[in-house]
């Protein structure tokens, strides 16, 4: 935990300031761990292995631990490579969310902030701080597994993991001039709650990006997907084992290898994303479809939004502007950044 974070943190429960007790100090003056301490009401979090955790004592949601378990496969390299993750180009989103979203990211305003709500394994949020070493990144999930990606990526000062949650999030308000949580919040138990709360954390001209789960009939991609949670596997594979449910993600997977590389191929020919490879092995697409097969199944919710709704959403919280650049992506501005 590098200490410039502590200047943007506040208790997730009452938004009191944070104290920070050091037990152990790591490389370069980090806090490798201690107790962070609220002053406005009792609650106290640990920080662990650099990574502070904010989460409510004793939870453990299955969905949490789901992706905990996916989140570790993958940094095992059991999954897709680092340089992709569910099929895109890490290296590519991050520059292309900088090259949509970088006008919000002015250093003449002071130092600027990036939340990534729902990093997983933070290949996309370390990204963003290498291509930009004058921007704090600060990526967020409920995994266990972050320790294993704050080491992994120690070197980046500009990186700050934490373990927490979209709807109580441990920072001051207005704190960030951009934040992105690309699948997240349709996996909460609100959508619109946790969208609400992510708004709360942008600052004024700053920008919110997010990617949620768009309705069957306004994207046939994923309406394959939905028809593999709700029919295939009758609405039931949250409830399975993790490893269980793995293992018939890898069946399902070659059971319906020809059809979804058929459906990919076409999608992919209409809709061209600058963050999708130009073309992938025959086992390359397996292995993103085994993994997309899991995050789509494996969560106790899973709610499904038209692009209409959620454009409603941004203008109800104060983003008048709303672009989506691609199907189910949506970017709001609270003000026109170029004005002023």
């Amino acid at each position: 935990m590098w200490g410039k974070l502590q200047e943007i943190l506040s208790c997730p429960r009452c938004r009191g300031p944070l104290t920070i007790e050091v037990e152990k100090e790591g490389i370069g003056g980090d806090v490798a761990e201690g107790t962070i301490a609220c002053a406005g009401c009792p609650a106290s979090y640990r920080i662990e292995d650099c990574v502070p955790n904010f989460l409510s004592d004793g939870a453990s949601d299955r969905t949490k631990q789901g992706f905990e378990y996916q989140w570790r496969k993958r940094l095992a390299g059991r999954a897709e490579p680092p340089s992709r993750c569910y099929g895109m180009l890490t290296r590519e989103f991050a520059e292309w969310v900088l090259v949509s979203c970088g006008r919000s990211l002015k250093v003449d305003r002071g130092v600027p902030w990036v939340l990534d709500a729902g990093c997983g394994s933070a290949e996309k949020a370390s990204w963003l701080a290498r291509i930009r070493p004058d921007v704090q990144v600060v990526g967020l999930d409920q995994s266990g597994s972050l320790a294993v990606s704050r080491s992994r990526y120690a070197d980046l000062r500009n990186l700050h993991l934490i373990r927490g949650d979209v709807l109580q999030l441990p920072f001051s308000l207005g704190t960030f001039p951009l934040v992105m949580s690309i699948g997240v919040l349709h996996h909460t138990a609100d959508t619109r709650l946790a969208f609400e709360r992510l708004a709360e954390m942008v600052s004024s001209e700053g920008m919110l990006l997010t990617w949620i789960y768009p309705r069957p009939d306004e994207d046939p991609f994923w309406a394959a997907l939905y028809r593999q949670r709700d029919i295939h596997f009758l609405g039931l594979a949250s409830r399975l084992p993790h490893r269980l449910l793995f293992t018939l993600c890898h069946l399902h997977a070659m059971a319906m290898f020809l059809p979804m590389a058929r459906l990919s191929y076409r999608y992919l020919k209409t809709h061209r994303f600058p963050f999708m490879p130009s073309r992938l092995s025959m086992w390359e697409f397996y292995k993103s479809q085994v993994f997309l097969s899991f995050d789509n199944l494996m969560p106790k919710y899973q709610f499904r939004h038209a692009a209409e709704e959620v454009v409603a959403w941004y203008h109800e919280l104060g983003f008048p502007t709303v672009t989506m650049p691609y199907p189910a992506f949506f970017l709001g501005t609270r003000r026109d950044s170029g004005s002023g």
